[in-house]
Parts: structure tokens; sequence; C-alpha cells
């Protein structure tokens, strides 16, 4: 039912609206229905691509500036709505060209998305999937996006944890992800310096993948990746 209303209904517009008076007074439960709502209108493949070219990265961002600027003494319904925010903006991210978007957005959404989605504290597995099919698809495209994402990476971020992740899903998409960052300079610089824990984990799993699944074809493809270009 509430797709159905949001659909009909022309929130988009409401949404503009509210990003271009942030300085009105807003309730936190309202800007999280606010999140809400952005989630569920970018779940749809066809509303997606006319929000994207609508601009609706760029007002994702806007709605986070007003969380941080909001003072609550609930501080899970703070995180709930950026979460509800970097999920959506994974979404669109996982399908869309960035040499599209504006790189100060570009650079803003890695930072938010790799802080509420691929951070050690996040353990849900549909929101790790979907920040690493995103981080993916950006660092598919150029160098610049793909050396921006290693810089933006450290410790605090699990990749490593998420190639064991007890979800089969998540730990191939984490291999993949790293099998793309591979090929930047620093990456390369930084395993050449000090191979990293996952470096032995690759080895082994390269000679335990039988090919058969296409689980496996798709983690042996990513493995042989990380080691052409580490190599």
């Amino acid at each position: 039912i509430r797709q159905k209303i949001i659909s009909k209904l022309n929130f988009f517009s409401f949404i503009k609206a509210i990003t271009s008076n942030p300085q009105r007074s807003y309730s936190m439960i309202f800007i999280y229905f606010i999140s809400e709502i952005l989630l569920w209108l970018v779940m749809s493949p066809k509303k997606r691509a006319f929000l994207i070219q609508s601009g609706i990265l760029v007002h994702i961002l806007k709605i986070r500036e007003i969380i941080k600027g909001f003072i609550s003494t609930d501080n899970n319904i703070v995180i709930e709505s950026e979460i509800n925010l970097a999920q959506a903006m994974a979404k669109c991210l996982i399908v869309v060209n960035p040499k599209l978007i504006d790189s100060h957005v570009l650079l803003d959404s890695i930072a938010f998305m790799t802080e509420r989605l691929l951070a050690k504290e996040v353990h849900h597995h549909l929101l790790n999937y979907e920040g690493l099919l995103a981080f993916t698809n950006l660092s598919s495209f150029d160098s610049e996006i793909r050396h921006k994402i290693v810089m933006q990476f450290s410790a605090k971020h699990a990749l490593y944890d998420l190639v064991h992740s007890e979800n089969a899903d998540v730990g191939t998409a984490a291999i993949e992800f790293i099998a793309n960052l591979s090929s930047d300079q620093t990456m390369q610089e930084k395993l050449s310096e000090a191979p990293p824990a996952y470096v032995k984990v690759f080895v082994q799993r390269l000679n335990t993948c039988s090919g058969a699944a296409v689980n496996d074809q798709r983690i042996r493809f990513a493995l042989l990746s990380f080691f052409a270009n580490a190599v």
C-alpha cells in the first residue's frame, strides 16, 4: 500500500521543495519518513533512471546535511535515516555511469556510502551487498574514480571481514570489488609493501574453486583479475 501511495503522488517534487529550503525547521521523524520515501522511490528501475537524471543524488546529500545539523536525543532514528539515504544512493550507483555525475557529488557519495554501508559496525548483509555492488560499478569505469575510492578506505572499513562473510553473495561481491581496486597504483604499492591477510586467503580460494557453480565462476574470474593486476 505504501509503495502504491508513493508511486501515485508526486513525492519527488515535495522532496525538492524540502532541499531547496534547508533552513526551515523539520522534526527528525519527518526527515526519517522522507528517507523512507526516497528509498522506496528508487526501488523501481523505471523511476530510478528518471530520478538519477533529475539529480536525486544531490537531494540525498542535501537531506543528509539537514540530518547532520539536527540535534536529536534519539540517535537510532538519525542512523536509520542515514542508512535509508545511503542505501537509496547505492541502488542508483549500481547502475549509473559515474562519469555522468559531478565529481564533488561523487566524492561525497563515496564517503557517505563507505560510512553507512561498509563500516565494520554494519552487519546487515543487504546493505553490505548493495554497497559493494555500487562501489564495484564505480571502480569499473575510470582510474581517477578508482583511486578516490582506494583513498577513502581505511582499516575501519570491513573489506577483509566482508570477504569472510557468512553470506556467499556478500563474500563474492567483496572479492570482485577488491579485484577492481587492485589495478590502482596506490593499492599495488600497499600490496607490495605489506600484503594484507586476504591475499593468502585469495590463493586458498583460487585453489578450492571448482568452477562448476556460477558463483565459483564469478569468484575465479575476480581472483584471477586481482592477481593479474597485483603482479
